[in-house]
């Protein structure tokens, strides 16, 4: 028998009782649904946290921290370039920069206008600024500082895109507010200069800076009182060679403080300590490194041969690690409950085509007297479950990607997990990939054949005798 009229006769056959097969088809739609829109659901879950996890920070770096690490062997470490080296010649690593982020002055960027602006806690970072690219930090304008290790009349810097909001007026006496806005508005990281704050109001509008950046000579200022009670001043005038992109995953910096080259800043340390008669901290090698990581992938086994230095580190790897294992566990549990689901339309499944065997004996044995081959009566009763199972796949399918649809339109994503403020718009309830849906109709082809094998056996077993005597 050719395949082509298998297939006419399996659909003829399916068409005889149509409330009944329907009714078959529609349990593997529901089971089908049910597997794709609970593990969709986990999907979606998997991506929601992962997107937090991104606004938390990147995920392909790790921080190492050196604050007293000891080796196995009782010896203090240092975490020097000889060690920042090691760790950059690791398989996997696509740069190692030395991180401060604090000094042992107070920094202030004071303006030479009038003298009377100032930020008196600035937000600074200094690293090799040689690796800006590989770190994935952004420039709206302008290009990196250069490399020095002597600095000479400027520092170079690149400045936040907020910077000059930052500047504050010393003679008011609400001079540790932001000065840069109307006093009683809120900033919204979504503000445009000059624009208005939610609802449009002009007191939200911003002011200009007190400060221009371009024009205005700038510099980094540190202070001591000697034992006269008399105040000594250090500053270097800073030369702002570019503007960050604004990225609170990099920190505080992008958007409204400075990043200078690591070695600027250590001259910078040593010549006020001179200047102030301060005492200069002794070289204790770096605090902190961040480590790039050539993909998520590998952060594991980058962050295990740092630890396995004897230094602490750190990732948002621990934490994706956990809360994908959550996930994970969810996913089983829903993936469960769907699999009954579908377990139970096996059962419909094969409970249809035994009825179809004890309905059409006499035709089963018609064919086995003309002649039929018992592989093509076995064939066509497998091709008639798998039928089913497919058609309800199908179905299936279409109807999850409908639910999935309702549930990203009418709901939201973060609010249970509270990342409901994540940028980047509404996140989805619901995903359901390419690899789902074939999974799903694989799975839903897989249970209508296996549900159809006893069956189609215990057609084959019937005497051709016996079945032309039945009724």
């Amino acid at each position: 028998m050719k395949k082509s009229d298998m297939c006419i006769l399996a659909g003829r056959n399916l068409s005889r009782s149509k409330g009944r097969t329907i009714l078959t088809i529609l349990g593997v739609v529901i089971g089908c649904c049910a597997i794709i829109i609970t593990v969709s659901l986990g999907i979606a879950m998997s991506q929601n946290q992962r997107k937090m996890l991104e606004q938390m920070g990147d995920l392909t770096e790790i921080t190492i921290y050196n604050y007293g690490s000891v080796s196995s062997d009782g010896r203090k470490l240092k975490l020097t370039q000889r060690e920042l080296d090691q760790i950059s010649q690791m398989p996997d690593v696509d740069a190692v920069s030395p991180l401060k982020t604090s000094s042992q002055f107070d920094f202030k960027v004071t303006s030479q206008k009038k003298k009377k602006y100032e930020i008196p806690s600035l937000s600074f970072k200094a690293m090799d600024v040689s690796l800006l690219s590989a770190l994935k930090y952004e420039l709206t304008q302008g290009a990196p500082p250069p490399v020095v290790k002597r600095i000479g009349k400027t520092i170079p810097v690149l400045v936040g895109e907020e910077f000059a909001y930052e500047f504050q007026d010393k003679t008011k006496k609400n001079h540790n507010m932001v000065s840069a806005y109307d006093t009683g508005f809120a900033y919204s990281g979504d503000m445009l200069p000059g624009g208005t704050g939610q609802g449009g109001s002009d007191a939200g509008r911003r002011k200009p800076p007190y400060i221009d950046i371009k024009k205005n000579r700038l510099y980094l200022t540190v202070s001591s009182t000697d034992k006269n009670g008399k105040e000594k001043i250090y500053r270097k005038e800073l030369q702002i060679v570019g503007t960050l992109k604004a990225n609170m995953n990099k920190g505080y910096e992008t958007q409204a403080g400075i990043i200078m080259d690591i070695r600027a800043l250590e001259d910078f340390e040593r010549a006020a300590a001179r200047a102030l008669s301060a005492k200069q901290e002794r070289n204790q090698g770096y605090t902190q490194a961040v480590v790039k990581v050539n993909d998520i992938k590998n952060v594991e086994e980058v962050q295990k041969a740092i630890k396995a230095m004897g230094f602490e580190c750190s990732s948002m790897e621990e934490i994706r690690q956990s809360m994908e294992k959550e996930v994970r566990q969810r996913q089983k549990t829903f993936g469960g409950l769907g699999a009954i689901s579908l377990l139970v339309a096996a059962m419909g499944i094969a409970n249809t085509m035994l009825m179809s065997v004890n309905e059409r004996k006499k035709e089963i044995g018609v064919m086995k007297v003309l002649g039929c081959e018992i592989k093509d009566i076995l064939t066509m009763f497998l091709l008639e479950a798998g039928i089913i199972g497919l058609l309800g796949g199908v179905c299936g399918v279409g109807i999850s990607y409908i639910i999935s649809f309702i549930m990203n339109t009418m709901g939201s994503g973060g609010e249970e997990m509270g990342m409901e403020m994540i940028e980047g718009g509404r996140l989805a309830v619901s995903v359901i990939p390419a690899w789902l849906v074939v999974f799903a109709l694989l799975f839903a082809l897989g249970v209508g054949l296996l549900s159809g094998a006893y069956p189609s056996r215990k057609a084959v077993k019937i005497s051709a005798l016996e079945a032309m005597k039945s009724d």
